[in-house]
């Protein structure tokens, strides 16, 4: 059967034979879908628009909400795959511990355009540019919610947070109990997590472990093994006190530590005459902890101190990094007269960071401390109380690479009337340079000729800007169902393009601001429920990116698909079933990894979960995942499996099943 015939089948199966299995509904159990219904999920509050909590229907930005009601019924295992369901999110997993993920267009490795909090604690590392998925490899049943804000959010978090923000938020330790779940299967091997929380009146705490163990990917002609399997270990804690009926203080803290297999290039000297594939294991670790108070003044007046250090430390063979963050920020909010509310907030960010020299990568200087100031203000008014706000902001800071940065933000929100809300956005954010882009590190994957095949950056990389436009409309005609629409336009100044160096090879590849970007692009959303035991998700995106120069950029014309589309189907069935079908398109993408750039057919992903609750303590549930294509190119890491530098094979997805059991007591 033809993919295309195969997903036709798959969205008549969702549509036609959910439509029969909910008219042969029992009265027995209401199930989980009519324990959370549409409307209350429109009318959830989420915090990461304004740094405060505000429903939905109150946002004047692309938001979207992974509620922990999605993430039980996903059928996905980690942070990184439940990105999948958010519409303008370009999700590919380049290896089986690395994911390529973008929003609005860069859909790289690192995710160097996209801020990622993991609890309040952003998780972007400063020397590689973005961000290491697999850090965020949390026990999902912890998982309260994650915020998902497509377009750009530097006004309230800063720089780096140019094409969205996404913030995993855990759940607060309340009430009494523990958790036990287990995955078993042919590519997640075993998944499982351990929790308990209890509530000892004043103090509330939580405790838990998480452990991964992922199988190797196939090689992109299924000749053998990737040798990049995965094993990952983490600790979690979090204790709340309240201090009295106005104050409350938190403390939590992570603990990780895994080793991960690699192959990778080695070249015993600097000739490229005698290059070897090399079988290694590399390994990472490290621990964070938060200090938080807050203080309610009253019912409008908030104030927040939070203090954290995070370390880290990552061997991946080829390069040793080792980080040490400290920020601490002090948040504030409160009405000024009737009709405004001021946010406003201070900050200050030190990196202590150190990297070890080797013949494929070379710092300069090997030890280097970054410091950054922020402060950030604004102010929410209601023009016409209920129909007409407008929000006017900016953060600026100072950083130790660029100086000055400033990010301003002004929004609207129009309530032209009941169920509909039309609200525009014009923004101005900045990706600060990290020490690759300022020339700092050179990373030398191989030699040839006697030579480096060398990439970096250059001093004097400025930061590049993005100017972005948004129009968005939310409309909810029935309690059943909610269409959300958002149009967008992209502008990027200082584009980063890499240069070829050094003829007639070419073998240097460096990095400068010479180029521009546009994007234009769409995303809906539409959520429709028939019955109470019956649910569908549609997304769909759509961008169009161009740049001024021809010259290869990892966030150029083909970084994202030009298409995406998905359709969920959720129903719960009589007997204390759950039946969930997924069917995605993956449009193609191209030139987004790979000095000479490389290209990725579109493909499509037909998933099917099948869950059993015999009761409100015990869950047991059967995934498939990629069931009707056995092996499929995602995305290429750039140290391990690039084919032009290292010469090595390419990881390819592979079809995958599981099985899952998860016990509350």
């Amino acid at each position: 059967m033809r993919p295309s015939v195969a997903t036709a089948a798959a969205c008549l199966v969702i549509c036609l034979g959910g439509a029969d299995l909910a008219r042969a509904e029992s009265s027995e159990q209401d199930g989980s879908l009519a324990d959370e219904s549409l409307e209350s999920l429109l009318q959830m509050e989420v915090t990461s628009v304004s740094k405060r909590p505000q429903r939905i229907s109150e946002t004047p930005a692309a938001i979207f909400v992974i509620t922990q009601e999605d993430i039980r019924r996903s059928g996905h295992a980690n942070v990184a795959e439940l990105l999948r369901l958010v519409p303008g999110v370009n999700v590919g997993q380049a290896t089986a511990k690395r994911w390529d993920i973008g929003v609005r267009g860069d859909q790289s490795g690192f995710s160097r355009m996209l801020l990622v909090l993991l609890d309040g604690r952003a998780t972007y590392n400063s020397s590689f540019n973005g961000t290491f998925w697999e850090l965020n490899d949390v026990p999902l049943e912890e998982i309260e919610r994650i915020e998902v804000i497509r377009g750009p959010g530097a006004s309230v978090w800063g720089a780096n947070a140019v094409h969205g923000v996404i913030n995993i938020i855990r759940r607060k330790p309340e009430g009494q109990g523990s958790f036990l779940t287990t995955a078993i299967g042919t590519e997640d091997r075993l998944v499982t997590s351990l929790g308990h929380t209890d509530d000892l009146g004043r103090l509330r705490y939580r405790v838990s472990g998480h452990y991964v163990n992922r199988e190797e990917f196939r090689s992109r002609d299924d000749s053998g093994h990737q040798h990049d399997d995965y094993r990952h270990a983490t600790t979690a804690w979090r204790a709340d006190f309240d201090v009295d009926a106005a104050n409350k203080l938190t403390f939590q803290g992570d603990w990780y530590g895994g080793d991960r297999g690699l192959q990778v290039r080695r070249d015993p000297d600097t000739s490229g005459s005698t290059p070897i594939r090399s079988f290694e294991t590399g390994s990472v670790s490290g621990g964070n902890a938060i200090v938080r108070f807050e203080r309610k003044h009253s019912e409008s007046a908030m104030s927040e101190l939070q203090f954290y250090v995070d370390r880290s430390y990552r061997d991946i063979v080829l390069v040793t990094d080792r980080r040490t963050h400290y920020d601490l920020e002090l948040r504030n909010r409160f009405r000024l007269g009737q009709r405004q509310l001021i946010n406003w907030g201070l900050g200050t960010r030190h990196v202590q960071e150190s990297q070890r020299n080797t013949l494929n990568f070379i710092a300069t200087p090997d030890r280097q401390d970054e410091a950054l100031y922020s402060f950030h203000a604004q102010d929410e008014i209601a023009i016409v109380p209920d129909v007409l706000s407008l929000t006017l902001g900016s953060k600026v800071e100072w950083n130790t690479f660029t100086g000055w940065e400033f990010q301003p933000t002004a929004r609207a929100l129009w309530h032209p009337a009941e169920r509909h809300q039309i609200w525009a956005a014009f923004s101005r954010g900045v990706r600060t340079p990290a020490r690759f882009d300022r020339g700092e590190y050179s990373v030398r994957p191989g030699y040839l000729f006697g030579m480096p095949i060398e990439v970096s950056g250059q001093d004097g990389f400025d930061s590049e800007v993005v100017l972005a436009s948004d129009l968005g409309w939310r409309y909810q005609p029935s309690a059943s169902l909610h269409l959300d629409l958002t149009g967008y336009t992209h502008r990027t100044q200082n584009f980063a393009v890499f240069v070829p160096k050094n003829p007639p090879f070419f073998l240097t590849q460096e990095l400068n601001n010479l180029g521009e970007r546009s994007a234009i692009g769409a995303e809906a959303s539409v959520r429709w429920q028939p019955t109470e035991r019956w649910r569908l998700t549609l997304g769909w995106s759509h961008i169009h990116i161009t740049h001024s120069s021809g010259l290869y950029a990892t966030g150029g014309n083909g970084s994202a698909p030009p298409h995406q589309l998905s359709l969920r189907s959720s129903l719960d069935l009589p007997g204390n079933l759950e039946l969930d079908l997924g069917v995605a398109y993956h449009g193609r993408t191209g030139e987004r990894v790979g000095l000479l750039g490389d290209e990725f057919g579109g493909y499509t992903r037909h998933d099917v979960r099948l869950g059993w609750r015999p009761s409100a303590a015990f869950e047991l549930s059967l995934v498939g995942q990629n069931l009707l294509d056995r092996l499929h190119r995602e995305g290429t890491d750039f140290f391990e499996n690039d084919p032009v530098i290292a010469g090595l094979p390419q990881s390819s997805v592979q079809r995958s099943l599981y099985a899952r059991a998860t016990w509350r007591f």
